[in-house]
């Protein structure tokens, strides 16, 4: 079942932005605050998707900006061939920023996502001002094998073989509603997203 990325963070503004090679980044955005929390999402997400869908619900969003961003490859931002190391995200990370006019952050991340994170907050802490992680990736690389990967992206191939994946990860089983809405955002991503996001994990540093 596909689901228009549009309908996902309701009341949220759809924008793009070309990074610095020239690659569309999209961004979600909503509320008008001063203060501005930019959120990443994890493996196979998407900012214009599901990945921040029930979180938003049970946010006092009063004095802030929200913003939700497809990592490229991922939801509506590009699937280049090229571009899926720290340095290139983190780029991706800023380029949104300015582009949102937004000089200060709090970056708010998911899984993977908190390794880029951390690396944004050391490499630019110019920009960001804190960070909320949550279930993060370490700094550091991770000892993750091919075949573990392999076995991801088979098993995220199909609504029935996607759902007990998932829920390995969760305490207890997620609704099937929730399931759909996350399996539509692993669909859309690029197998080169994928697997190459899964691959920094491996070298981080």
């Amino acid at each position: 079942m596909r689901i228009s990325a549009a309908t996902q963070m309701t009341g949220a503004d759809l924008q793009k932005v070309r990074a610095n090679d020239s690659v569309s980044i999209a961004y979600m955005t909503t509320g008008t605050g001063a203060a501005t929390l930019l959120a990443l999402h994890g493996w196979g997400g998407a900012g214009s998707g599901h990945s921040w869908c029930e979180v938003i619900k049970h946010l006092n969003l009063t004095g802030i900006r929200f913003i939700a961003m497809d990592l490229r490859g991922h939801g509506e931002s590009d699937g280049p061939q090229a571009g899926f190391d720290l340095e290139t995200f983190s780029r991706d990370v800023l380029s949104v920023g300015d582009h949102a006019g937004v000089r200060k952050f709090v970056l708010a991340a998911y899984s993977m996502s908190g390794c880029w994170s951390q690396w944004i907050a050391c490499k630019f802490p110019d920009r960001v001002l804190g960070q909320i992680l949550i279930a993060p990736a370490p700094a550091g690389p991770l000892p993750l094998s091919d075949e573990l990967l392999e076995s991801w992206m088979r098993d995220t191939r199909t609504r029935q073989s996607f759902e007990p994946w998932v829920n390995q990860f969760t305490s207890e089983p997620l609704s099937d509603e929730i399931i759909d809405a996350y399996f539509n955002d692993v669909s859309r991503a690029s197998d080169k997203a994928k697997r190459e996001t899964f691959r920094m994990e491996k070298v981080a540093a």
